[in-house]
């Protein structure tokens, strides 16, 4: 771990490691954090004495995300983006397919630690010329691989939708996914292991 003297000067040093702020948005990754994060570089922003505030904030940085907390590692909070598109082009006039460019994802979240054993997250997702607020819960994390959880969130129906769109082979999941509740309000709790999750809720 390095401490750069300021805070440009660290924000040069990251500049280089970090490729993408990408985080998983599942409730094991954000209990992960809650346990710690790994760094490869930490900076201190604030401090004591004439003309600051009493306030420090470190900023980690491992794996491609940037992760600011407090000093005794009670609150955290990183970023969280994304951005698909989906486009076609015909090399003949067989058909009556145009040509053309869509924005099909435009994820914008932020992620929160909360006094080591709470976690919330607010997510929003910026298409057709609207604002759709995906996921915007509040959670407990403080018992071993479990959350339980208040807010605008997956139901637990069917691995492909609680999969994130990220890690899907294709942008679109399959058809069977209509089917699927997907997000809605609601109280849940989920538990998991290494080759098992079991989850349960009211929406």
């Amino acid at each position: 771990n390095s401490r750069p003297r300021s805070f440009g000067r660290a924000i040069a040093s990251a500049g280089a490691a970090v490729t993408s702020v990408d985080v998983s948005r599942t409730a094991s990754a954000i209990a992960s954090v809650l346990n710690g994060v790994d760094a490869d570089l930490i900076v201190t922003v604030g401090g004591t004495g004439a003309g600051k505030t009493d306030m420090t904030v470190d900023v980690l940085q491992s794996a491609g995300v940037l992760v600011a907390q407090t000093p005794d590692g009670a609150f955290k909070w990183w970023l969280d983006g994304r951005l698909n598109l989906d486009s076609a082009y015909y090399f003949n006039s067989d058909n009556t397919l145009a040509n053309g460019v869509e924005l099909r994802r435009a994820r914008f979240a932020i992620n929160m630690a909360l006094w080591k054993t709470w976690a919330a997250q607010f997510d929003v997702d910026f298409v057709e010329n609207a604002v759709d607020v995906k996921d915007a819960w509040v959670g407990y994390t403080g018992l071993t691989n479990t959350v339980i959880r208040a807010g605008n969130f997956r139901t637990p129906f069917g691995l492909e939708t609680l999969t994130s769109s990220r890690y899907i082979t294709f942008m679109e999941r399959s058809l069977l996914d209509n089917f699927s509740p997907d997000r809605r309000m609601g109280i849940g709790a989920g538990r998991w292991g290494n080759r098992w999750q079991a989850a349960a809720g009211v929406f």
